[in-house]
């Protein structure tokens, strides 16, 4: 059943309109009335009707103007202009704004239910259409793990069947044929498990590929297959002309984020080998073989590893290989003119030897090495101000020579500034934490090797900070404020010498009268009798 408007000024023409539909047209269960277009707009966006009779000629708004505006709102009603004009021009700007019949008034009744009718059929035709679609992407949708996991079962089998592959892609709804494989290392079962531990572990482990399979898709459109031999193959699509050692960095990346969250969801980590990039898919399944290649290397301690890192001879030929590590230690001893003159030496060494693209990937790759470098070897520091995105998206713009220059030294110049900045903070805190714990225990018998453990540095370096934020040694601040305090109780108290000594942290009466006066040109008697006569 279907839902019809008339906007019309005239009440007559609108009440034999209804009248003649109601009896006529048995398919219309409801007909709405309006009496000009601001009236008509309001309806319309608030209720949805299948069929309108719009008159052009209404006060204020007229029919034409109306129209336009339900059309700019998406407005998907079948609409009959029926009016007593009959201007072309009214006709054409009726056309303009799909308008699905026009006639004027008065209309044989008979052309009138014609009009109608064939605008239900269409609705019909349209609905019908649209049923199937939906019908079609629910089945796409309840397939598509299948057709996905087929995919992925071609590519590893290595499939010859090219045309079925990118039949399984089109339904999968991937649009890039370029890519690479990454393949998981899920964890095994212990044989010996009992019936219930082996459910549970079957649970968590579906639990595990499912976390991958959601942060793939959700990072990158990724799809994942089944697993085989505890090995979860996944594709990962890129778009064309992606590559270099920017490709490199980003994949690594994206492994990383799901290792990390499959370790909080789950509590369990896995491990991950990567695959070379290929522009064809029927070239994935060496990728794959890659992937597998890489994840079962030995040489690599680590979770992630990359196909190219056992194969690559890149690092024999990029010029910045040799001053990595000179490029670290000048970063953390903030020599920036020290690191200038390597960049100097590199360049012009090189003597233009290389195209901009191939060092502008040489120089993202040490710059990349170096910030990882400096945060191992700083445990668990990670740079707030540049991180490797930043690193890769303002690389990919330098086109010369000077220009990759620059770029090299500005990344140099924000590492040495937020190392400075953290070495500031450090410091302030490592000097506030030994100065606190002195306050809370000067009266007792506290060491450098205390508070230096307490503060959690070395006794060596928290002399040295002492010497340099304070301008003082470690003995003599302790003592100053031990000497500070005994003067406080000696103005307040009738303690004897050995009383104050022992509440302000000397286990010697004698000791305590020498530093005494040392610090304050009085002997303890002096200083009382100082007080007394004040």
């Amino acid at each position: 059943m279907y839902k019809l408007l008339i906007a019309d000024d005239e009440e007559i023409e609108r009440r034999a309109l209804r009248m003649f539909i109601y009896n006529s047209i048995p398919e219309i269960s409801k007909i709405t009335e309006v009496e000009n277009g601001l009236e008509l707009i309001e309806v319309a966006s608030k209720e949805h009707f299948d069929i309108m009779v719009i008159d052009i000629n209404m006060p204020g708004l007229n029919g034409l103007e109306a129209i336009k505006i339900l059309r700019i709102k998406e407005c998907t009603a079948k609409i009959i202009v029926y009016t007593a004009h009959s201007e072309f021009e009214y006709a054409r700007e009726a056309l303009e704004y799909r308008v699905d019949d026009y006639f004027l008034k008065p209309a044989k009744r008979e052309k009138f239910i014609t009009v109608v009718k064939k605008c239900i059929t269409q609705i019909e035709s349209q609905n019908q259409i649209k049923e199937k679609s939906e019908n079609l992407e629910k089945m796409i949708e309840q397939i598509s793990p299948i057709i996905r996991s087929e995919f992925m079962t071609s590519i590893i089998l290595n499939d010859s069947n090219i045309e079925r592959l990118k039949i399984y892609a089109s339904i999968a709804g991937i649009i890039q044929s370029s890519g690479f494989i990454m393949t998981f290392s899920i964890p095994t079962h212990a044989t010996n498990m009992g019936e219930y531990q082996l459910l549970s572990k079957a649970i968590t482990r579906k639990n595990i590929i499912d976390t991958i399979a959601i942060q793939l898709e959700n990072l990158c459109k990724g799809i994942t297959g089944q697993v085989i031999n505890d090995r979860l193959a996944c594709f990962i699509p890129i778009e064309k002309g992606m590559g270099g050692y920017r490709l490199k960095v980003w994949s690594i990346e994206v492994a990383e984020i799901i290792i990390k969250k499959t370790f909080q969801l789950q509590g369990v980590y896995v491990t991950a080998g990567i695959g070379g990039s290929y522009n064809l898919l029927e070239e994935m399944n060496t990728s794959y073989r890659e992937s597998l290649t890489a994840l079962n290397d030995q040489s690599i301690k680590s979770s992630i590893k990359h196909y190219y890192d056992l194969v690559d001879t890149t690092n024999s030929l990029n010029p910045f290989t040799q001053y990595e590590n000179d490029f670290i230690k000048f970063i953390k001893q903030d020599d920036v003119t020290a690191c200038k003159t390597l960049v100097e030496r590199v360049f012009k060494r090189i003597n233009r030897e290389y195209e901009i693209e191939k060092m502008r990937d040489y120089a993202l790759e040490t710059m990349i090495i170096v910030m990882r470098g400096i945060s191992n070897r700083m445990g668990t520091f990670t740079f707030k101000s540049i991180s490797i995105t930043v690193i890769c998206g303002s690389n990919i713009n330098v086109e010369t020579y000077e220009g990759l220059k620059e770029w090299i030294l500005g990344i140099i110049y924000a590492l040495t500034s937020e190392l400075n900045t953290l070495s500031e903070q450090r410091i302030n805190s490592f000097v506030n934490a030994a100065v606190d714990y002195i306050k809370d225990n000067y009266m007792l018998d506290i060491s450098l090797d205390t508070v230096a453990e307490k503060a959690g540095i070395s006794s060596y370096y928290l002399s040295r900070l002492f010497k340099q934020e304070a301008g003082k040694n470690f003995v003599d601040y302790i003592n100053d404020m031990r000497i500070e305090k005994a003067k406080e109780l000696l103005s307040k108290y009738q303690y004897s010498i050995k009383e104050v000594a022992e509440k302000v942290g000397y286990n010697s009466p004698t000791y305590f009268c020498k530093v005494f006066k040392r610090l304050t040109g009085k002997t303890v008697g002096e200083y009382k009798t100082n007080l007394s006569s004040v």
